[in-house]
């Protein structure tokens, strides 16, 4: 009986603890943009880096300014052109005809 409580209190232990170590969202995500179209002038801006703190776009810089830095909260899009503010809105939630 001691033993099957012994392991029981280590199970539970290490349960916790990687619940504890498991990953917390980014309070910054940082995207290195390819192309940029942002809305405001008539032409896809270059090369560009794009803050976004929560749910809103903090600042926009230009990534030749800044060295980019791999991690859990970067997303390098450098191949891609990326136009924030869209939602991704198919029909998928309309009935089938």
């Amino acid at each position: 009986m001691k033993r099957i409580f012994i392991y029981t209190l280590l199970l539970f232990a290490s349960v916790t603890f990687s619940f504890s170590q498991a990953a917390k969202p980014c309070e910054v995500t940082v995207i290195h943009a390819g192309w940029l179209i942002d809305g405001t002038s008539n032409e896809a801006r270059k090369n560009q880096v794009i803050h976004i703190r929560g749910n809103r776009i903090e600042s926009v810089q230009d990534a030749t300014s800044l060295k980019w830095v791999d991690g859990p909260c970067a997303i390098d899009l450098s191949n891609a052109t990326v136009l924030p503010g869209l939602i991704d809105a198919h029909n998928a939630h309309l009935p089938a005809r």
